[in-house]
């Protein structure tokens, strides 16, 4: 039997916003949350009801890091389809080509701080999803899945 056919899980829509400065790439240390606590992440999180994926990565941007960008200037990069703790979520990847303010830690309830980091030194504490996201979009493959 096939797992999809027996079993429903929660499903979601996310959103992964790649800034990337000077061969370093933004990342937030999450602190306080449910999921992936006292990990790097990128900008993000899930579509809500009502709004473009677009949208809701223009949103998520401002609510975490507090810059402004314009639908233009978001690449789909990479598609994810991944399964973790009974979630499924289909996550949008956007480089952020870019902005206008300069980011700073906008979510201090969830996030301890932000933090550009090295693209050629990305730390064990990056969320293994995000980073699997990173690596496919500098090999060019626009869809993977993670933990099916």
């Amino acid at each position: 039997m096939d797992h999809f056919t027996e079993t429903k899980s929660k499903f979601f829509v996310g959103i992964g916003a790649i800034f990337i400065k000077n061969g370093d790439v933004l990342t937030v240390f999450r602190t306080n949350t449910e999921k992936n606590n006292q990990k790097h992440g990128l900008i993000g999180g899930l579509v809500k009801t009502g709004e473009s994926v677009k949208q809701g990565a223009i949103r998520e941007i401002f609510e975490e890091v507090g810059v402004t960008v314009k639908p233009e200037n978001l690449k789909l990069i990479h598609t994810m389809s991944s399964l973790e703790n009974g979630e499924e979520t289909v996550g949008h990847y956007f480089l952020v080509e870019s902005w206008d303010g300069e980011p700073f830690n906008k979510a201090t309830e969830k996030h301890e701080r932000i933090e550009w980091i090295d693209l050629d030194q990305l730390p064990e504490t990056l969320i293994p999803r995000n980073r699997q996201a990173i690596e496919n979009m500098f090999e060019e493959i626009s869809y993977s899945e993670y933990g099916f």
